[in-house]
């Protein structure tokens, strides 16, 4: 990423800091819930991802989505974080419901992907692995 590109990212991330100090550093229990909200985004996206029952992926969404909505509170944002949790959690998981509900296949049914869908999602996530991190710059991401 470019200096330019750099600069208009941090300038644009700059009102969520507002909990910073006057010395430019942010309180712990602001870093911690950032890494808590981090976290449990990760590792609900990962179970939504690896998840073969319906309805285990549709909690894991929930959570996924609700992480998501807490980032935004971290970054006050909190119209977003409100539109996340009525649009995004409550539109997309009801439907969700209503799929499981109104389809003939069982809630609880398993499907077993095929070796060439596991091959084809091995490749494309190291695809994606690989650009993100030719994407980060050398010498790391600098304070704004």
């Amino acid at each position: 990423m470019t200096g330019r590109a750099a600069d208009i990212l941090a300038s644009l991330a700059a009102p969520g800091l507002a909990a910073a100090t006057a010395d430019g550093t942010v309180p712990a229990a602001e870093v911690g819930l950032f890494y808590l909200f981090a976290a449990l985004t990760a590792g609900a996206a990962v179970a939504v991802v690896a998840s073969r029952d319906v309805v285990r992926t549709a909690v894991a969404l929930l959570f996924a989505l609700a992480g998501v909505a807490g980032l935004f509170v971290l970054l006050s944002a909190e119209f977003l974080a409100a539109v996340q949790l009525v649009v995004y959690v409550g539109g997309t998981l009801i439907l969700i419901v209503f799929g499981v509900m109104l389809t003939a296949q069982s809630p609880f049914a398993r499907s077993v992907p095929t070796g060439r869908e596991v091959a084809v999602g091995v490749v494309l996530a190291a695809v994606l692995v690989a650009a993100l991190l030719l994407a980060l710059p050398a010498g790391g991401v600098a304070a704004a």
